[in-house]
Parts: structure tokens; C-alpha cells; sequence
């Protein structure tokens, strides 16, 4: 273990003993070793979104990719079954917000910065864990777009913005989930088709 990572270790654990004996709320003390599983598997895993993409387009390598597609199509799943089955009256936690051409320039504009810092949000934290000071930069990058982005967000929703699209309720959620599901699925076996034919 370097000694970079030895001592994130080390703050880690003193962050989570002080977490575990001064706070009363357990709930935060689960959310905290859940995060800390969570910042293990892609450690190991080296699971990126922007490395998806780099792999593809710049290697020809497509093992990422699908697991990312993987992922996208099981946490489909899990999203639909919550949003289905949730009462009418009640509130859910995630909403459907607008979408426009900004919505496309800024996308563009975010894979720009991900393949010039090499890694997505979450490899930039995992990678600030390991010890990669280089990624301080990218981190504070991330802390200024964002604050710039919420400072004048309302002026772009104003004014580029079109309605908000949530397809269970032009179509119905049986066809909206084969459309979504169906549409991940054809992407993930044209790829593999690709590659299994590029190794032939």
C-alpha cells in the first residue's frame, strides 16, 4: 500500500469512528460504510463512464462499455419497478426535468472534459482516494463548473428549454419500458456483434 493511500486510509477510519461515536443518527453511519463498499468495488473495478467511451472510441475496446450498458439496463429496471409501483399521492424522490439543445451543447461540452481529465465524477473522487494529487485540479474544475452552472441555470431553462418528457405518459409504460429496454439491449448486442466480428 503507498503512503499516499495509507493515509486516506487512516482518515477514513478516524472520519468514521468520529461519525460513530458522536453522531445518534444510524442511518448516517450505514450511509457512510455504504459509501466506503461503494468507493471500494470501483476502485477495483476501475468501472469509469468516461472510460466506457475513451475505450471504444480511441482502443477499440468495448469490455467497459457493455458493463456500463449492463448497469444502465439493471438500474432501468430497478428505476421502473420504483416509479411503477410507487402510490399516485406520493412524492418520488427523482423528477423529469426538461430537456433542449443546451442540453446536448453542455453533454458535449462535459465529454470534452472528461476525456481531457481522463475520468468521469465518480474515478475523479476514487482516484483523489488513491493518492493522484493531479486530480485535486480536476476536482476544483468540477466544483467551479458546477457552482458557474447552478448561477445561471434558471436563465437557460427560461429561455432554451422544451417540455419535460416522461414517455409512460404519452405512451403508456408497458411500450415505454420495451422502447427503453429494447433500444439498450440492440445497443449492447450491436457492440458485441462488432467486437465478436473485429476478433474474427
Amino acid at each position: 500500500m503507498k503512503k499516499n493511500q495509507l493515509k486516506t486510509l487512516l482518515i477514513i477510519l478516524i472520519g468514521l469512528g468520529v461519525c460513530f461515536f458522536t453522531s445518534l443518527d444510524l442511518f448516517l453511519i450505514v450511509l457512510w460504510l455504504l459509501g466506503l463498499l461503494l468507493g471500494f468495488a470501483l476502485q477495483k473495478s476501475s468501472f469509469c463512464f468516461a472510460g466506457a467511451f475513451l475505450n471504444l472510441f480511441l482502443f477499440n475496446s468495448t469490455k467497459l462499455f457493455r458493463a456500463v450498458l449492463t448497469a444502465v439496463i439493471i438500474s432501468t429496471v430497478g428505476i421502473i419497478a420504483y416509479q411503477y409501483f410507487t402510490p399516485a399521492d406520493y412524492e418520488l424522490i427523482g423528477t423529469v426535468i426538461p430537456w433542449g439543445g443546451t442540453t446536448i451543447f453542455g453533454g458535449f461540452l462535459f465529454g470534452i472534459g472528461m476525456a481531457l481529465a481522463g475520468a468521469c465524477t465518480l474515478i475523479t473522487l476514487v482516484r483523489l482516494g488513491e493518492g493522484y494529487l493531479v486530480f485535486v485540479i480536476v476536482f476544483i474544475g468540477l466544483v467551479i463548473g458546477t457552482l458557474i452552472g447552478s448561477i445561471h441555470l434558471s436563465w437557460w431553462q427560461q429561455r432554451f428549454y422544451s417540455l419535460a418528457i416522461f414517455l409512460p405518459e404519452y405512451i403508456g409504460w408497458r411500450k415505454a419500458v420495451l422502447l427503453q429496454l429494447g433500444g439498450l439491449v440492440f445497443i449492447y448486442l450491436l457492440v458485441k456483434w462488432w467486437t465478436d466480428k473485429r476478433d474474427t
